[in-house]
This record gives C-alpha cells, sequence and structure tokens, in this order.
C-alpha cells in the first residue's frame, strides 16, 4: 500500500511537472497575467470583506446575486438554486418547479 501511495505521489508530481513545462511554452500577450492577477485580487479582497464584515447588505455574493437572472423567465435577482444541478437559479420556488417539467433545467 504504502509503494503504491508513493508511485502515486511520484506520477502526480510528474504530471503537474509536465503540465508546468507545456504551460511555459504557450505565448501570453503580456498583459495577460497581470489582468488575471488583479481580478483573482479583487475577489479575494470582495469575500475578505464579506467575512469581516457579516452584517454588510453590499456583500459580495448578494451583488452577484442580483446580476443572476432566472433560468425560467429571466428576473433579475434569483433566490432559488436548483436542488439538482445546482448551477441553474430561479427567482421563486414555483419557477423551478416548472422549469423540471417543462426540462428547461441544466441538469436535464
Amino acid at each position: 500500500q504504502e509503494d503504491n501511495d508513493l508511485a502515486g505521489g511520484r506520477l502526480a508530481r510528474r504530471r503537474r511537472a509536465r503540465m508546468a513545462s507545456l504551460l511555459r511554452k504557450i505565448p501570453l500577450p503580456p498583459l495577460v497575467l497581470p489582468v488575471v492577477g488583479a481580478v483573482g485580487a479583487i475577489v479575494v479582497l470582495l469575500r475578505a470583506k464579506e467575512a469581516l464584515f457579516p452584517g454588510d447588505d453590499s456583500g459580495f455574493s448578494k451583488q452577484v446575486k442580483a446580476y443572476k437572472r432566472c433560468n425560467r423567465c429571466s428576473k433579475k435577482g434569483v433566490k432559488v438554486r436548483c436542488h439538482k444541478c445546482r448551477r441553474a437559479w430561479y427567482c421563486s420556488k414555483q419557477c423551478l418547479k416548472v422549469a423540471l417539467d417543462l426540462e428547461l433545467c441544466e441538469c436535464q
């Protein structure tokens, strides 16, 4: 068992090293990495703010939900997530039920 764990660890390290070497070979435009890093930093800061100040009504997840739309009727400000796929959002339980009946959900 221990030999298999060691072999699996070596294999995983080799795969990571191979993936890293392949990624180094891909030419990226000069602004891609700074922009991706800046966006990631903003998301981290917003989530940290939400964790530090939980009573604040302008939370990051609430702002994200405000821009999402219902999968069935396209209303803004969704509240209900599909209990099957957990990807689709709906404005109400009725919309979710109708979408599941009509097979509009992403999970069907």
